[in-house]
């Protein structure tokens, strides 16, 4: 039943032009009810006094949104063409600004597929892409800022939110409890939006989107709160929840950051038309963590793709490509990102912690510390049933075994200057990667994703340093896996 049918009818569920309007976009109920009865040829109701004060105001609003939407659309088509220039590749011409909405967009406000950017943030954009246009030509000229401050505003906490009836509570619960237990970073649960504050509102949209950091607008001028939308037909997983939040608080894709082109390579060729917005590259703060490849906020390989079995990501390291787009969960380093960026300030103490840990925002008396290490400095292994997890190469093979569902770590060393050799025995998989791999972390920087692997492979693979770590992670019972090492 389309959204004419359901008005007309008398009946009105939330529908695609439902998570427009909760928005503030266009197709106002109003009108649409308007274009229905004529649609059906109902006889025109005569209308006067206050009645038509009220369509003169629809009207009015109507024009202003389409005037908006054309804006948004014209800022659209520029960052398309400047990026096409970017890339070095002509665009098909267009008919009009619409073209620029993909077919599968439900909202032709979302860019990056699930980003909502105000019309000051897209200006900033615009800026600054076109100073990388302009770097591209004048490699001798000034730099660009590495960061642009005001792109993505952070919240004062604790961080009000509440729901729209429809929405999936529990998965978004369990998406801010992680929130909470990984960072400083607290919420409160509100019945309604707080008067004259803005508030996070998770509804039932027409798919996965949220803006880009706190926008100051929504608390002064709606009367409903900044909002987030989980829809309950595709948005209902842990990944997806607390990746649409991180956006809320701030974050931007990982391959939007502006020194991607040195981990991976765009296939321009590859990407859908219209669509080249969307592998912008944008200023942002770092804070010195570095791109990670496993972070929840990387697109996957084939994001907008024209043939969906082809890559339009391709990482540098071609060992990382089952690597990026997982959605399984936070990673460590998109975790650190938003504890310096919410929680600086929490524990004006130090601690010497080891093995990349850092001082806790929720315990400042011990470090948090990346798996599998733990005790308050990040000292030592923690336990687990895979058996001995701290392992020594020699010149002769050794063997790894590991099966089940829990994860499974191994820290092999060998004589300092020389390197570890892998080969992989054995792998009974479930050919789901992110729920089922073997991971190989190649060098001492465990914090950082290593390449992995989803199904059996006969290649035999070399540490990069005289330390590495094997991970195994199991979906089923019945997954298994065992790999030789040895000194190469």
């Amino acid at each position: 039943m389309s959204t004419e049918e359901e008005i007309d009818e008398g009946v009105f569920h939330r529908s695609e032009s439902d998570g427009r309007v909760e928005l503030g976009e266009i197709d106002e109920l109003e009108d649409t009810t308007q274009r229905s009865a004529k649609k059906n040829g109902k006889k025109k109701t005569s209308l006067s006094g206050p009645d038509i004060r009220s369509i003169a105001v629809d009207d009015a609003t109507e024009s202003a949104e389409k005037a908006k939407l054309n804006r948004f659309l014209s800022k659209k088509r520029i960052l398309n063409e400047l990026q096409a220039e970017i890339f070095g590749i002509s665009l098909p011409p267009v008919s009009n600004e619409t073209e620029y909405v993909s077919s599968t967009d439900e909202n032709p406000y979302i860019m990056e597929g699930d980003i909502v950017y105000t019309e000051e943030q897209l200006d900033r954009l615009i800026e600054d892409v076109r100073g990388q246009l302009f770097a591209k030509y004048h490699p001798e000229g000034p730099k660009q800022l590495s960061l642009t401050p005001n792109l993505a505003m952070r919240w004062t906490l604790p961080i009000p939110y509440y729901f729209d009836s429809e929405v999936n509570r529990t998965t978004i619960l369990a998406g801010i409890r992680l929130w909470e237990q990984e960072t400083c970073i607290r919420f409160t649960r509100k019945d309604r939006k707080p008067p004259g504050k803005n508030a996070i509102y998770f509804i039932n949209g027409t798919g996965c989107y949220s803006s880009v950091g706190m926008i100051p607008s929504w608390g002064e001028n709606y009367s409903e709160g900044q909002p987030v939308s989980l829809w309950t037909r595709g948005c209902n997983y842990l990944g997806t929840v607390v990746h649409e939040i991180a956006h809320a608080l701030g974050a931007i894709h990982e391959q939007s950051r502006s020194d991607r082109d040195s981990y991976v390579i765009i296939m321009e060729n590859n990407i859908k038309n219209g669509q080249l917005h969307n592998f912008l590259k944008e200023s942002f703060l770092d804070y010195g963590v570095g791109y990670d490849y496993g972070s929840v906020m990387h697109y996957s390989k084939n994001a907008f793709a024209i043939v969906p079995n082809k890559p339009t990501i391709l990482p540098k390291d071609p060992m990382m490509e089952n690597v990026i787009g997982q959605k399984v969960g936070l990673s460590f380093l998109d975790v650190k990102k938003m504890n310096l960026a919410y929680c600086s300030s929490v524990c004006r103490n130090t601690l010497p912690c080891q093995n990349y840990g850092y001082v806790n925002p929720n315990n400042c008396n011990v470090c948090k510390c990346p798996p599998p290490y733990g005790g308050k400095l990040c000292d030592r292994l923690q336990l687990s049933g895979c058996g001995d997890l701290t392992l020594t190469a020699t010149s002769s093979s050794k063997t790894i075994t590991a099966s089940g569902t829990e994860p499974c770590y191994f820290l092999i060393t060998a004589p300092r200057g020389k390197k570890i050799q892998f080969k992989m025995l054995k792998f009974l998989s479930s050919e789901m990667c992110e729920f089922c791999y073997i991971e190989i972390k190649m060098n001492r920087d465990f914090i950082k994703y290593g390449p992995r692997f989803c199904r059996f492979t006969q290649t035999t693979i070399l540490s990069e340093t005289n330390e590495a770590m094997i991970v195994f992670q199991g979906y089923y019972s019945t997954n298994s896996f065992s790999m030789e090492y040895r000194i190469a």
